[in-house]
């Protein structure tokens, strides 16, 4: 998301104060949405599995996002090649989600996304240093 801060200015605080606000934005409302099959498994290795990847990307990358958000995705059976396409369908079949391989599956829940959307444009409210 991009904030646009307009400012004019005479005798430059207003640039001052402008540049601070700017900087204050830029390190609030950020989100990481972790896309995953795992999102929509109940199992507890399926949440130590979502915990232990986030865990490892900000170890990695160093950031720290304010939010995470764990969103289940969708098996793209016609995107797989052979192997891929095989070991998905075993995936799907010990967890038993739909294996037909003619046929993609979206297990997004979008009323969630939409509920984290919203939560989200809620959260970029600024306190006062």
């Amino acid at each position: 998301m991009q904030i646009l801060v307009v400012y004019g200015t005479t005798e430059g605080q207003t640039e001052k104060i402008a540049s601070f606000v700017s900087e204050r934005l830029s390190g609030r409302a950020n989100a990481f949405l972790s896309v995953s099959l795992s999102a929509a498994g109940r199992e507890p290795d399926d949440i130590g599995g979502l915990e232990k990847c986030v865990a490892n990307f900000v170890q990695a990358s160093g950031w720290r996002p304010q939010l995470v958000h764990h969103v289940a995705g969708a098996f793209r059976y016609s995107a797989y090649g052979f192997l891929t396409r095989y070991v998905m369908k075993y995936k799907a079949y010990r967890r038993g989600a739909p294996t037909d391989t003619d046929h993609d599956y979206e297990l997004t829940d979008w009323d969630d996304v939409a509920r984290f959307a919203d939560t989200f444009a809620g959260a970029r409210t600024v306190t006062r240093a």
